[in-house]
């Protein structure tokens, strides 16, 4: 992985010289590579070693934090007839972090699974919410993934994600609830210990269930 680390920039730099809001560069490059990553595990490493250049020659550039928060999206935008790109994400203790990806390398080792990249960001624990998925200091791990569209795709990747909470479980972690709903209900009340408190609120204030959707009918209904 790569770590990119910004500091406040001093020697006098003018802000109003970096300040106007950036246009997304070397769209049509990025949406290329990518689009052979998704095939080619030859071409998955080559867009690494671009990605990893490109860092590396912007170092010491400066940059708004405007900017810095506005990063690249348009490469991403996928369509096609038989496969579709999905999102999964983990949160584990920071003290967790290194134990927990090498069990989880391990995972995908051993299965077919079509991890395009992962993105790690740094999470403040937050106790208020009763889906809390960050009950203390976490790191986040972000899964861009390409999967079949059939049916039998659809399972295999569901399969390979339940082992994954699994083994993100067993590291005193939870995983993002509003992506796709493969994980179990068993693994969302070990992820989400209030879980049930939360689907009492629900009915509480909406007791005649006018407001619904695919979530709550799968966890809850």
């Amino acid at each position: 992985m790569y770590v990119t680390n910004y500091e406040r920039a001093s020697g006098g730099a003018s802000l109003l010289d970096h300040n106007e809001l950036k246009d997304e560069r070397l769209t049509a490059v990025s949406k290329f590579a990518l689009g052979m990553a998704r095939d080619f595990d030859w071409a998955k490493n080559t867009f690494w070693k671009l990605q990893k250049n490109y860092f590396l020659q912007t170092n010491g550039d400066l940059i708004s934090r405007n900017n810095v928060m506005r990063s690249e999206s348009k490469f991403l935008e996928y369509e096609a007839e038989n496969d579709n790109d999905v999102l999964q994400e983990y949160f584990v203790p920071v003290d967790a972090f290194a134990a927990y990806t090498g069990d989880l390398r391990s995972v995908l080792s051993e299965e077919e699974l079509n991890l395009l990249n992962i993105t790690v960001r740094y999470v403040n624990h937050d106790e208020g919410p009763v889906l809390s998925y960050s009950d203390e200091e976490m790191f986040a791990l972000v899964l861009l993934i390409n999967q079949g569209l059939s049916k039998e795709g659809q399972m295999e990747t569901k399969a390979i994600v339940q082992k994954m909470i699994d083994v993100t479980l067993e590291h005193g972690g939870s995983y993002y609830l509003p992506y796709m709903p493969y994980p179990t209900k068993e693994q969302m009340l070990r992820a989400y210990p209030r879980t049930e408190e939360f689907f009492e609120k629900k009915k509480q204030y909406d007791p005649d269930e006018r407001f619904t959707n695919f979530f709550y009918e799968e966890y809850e209904q």
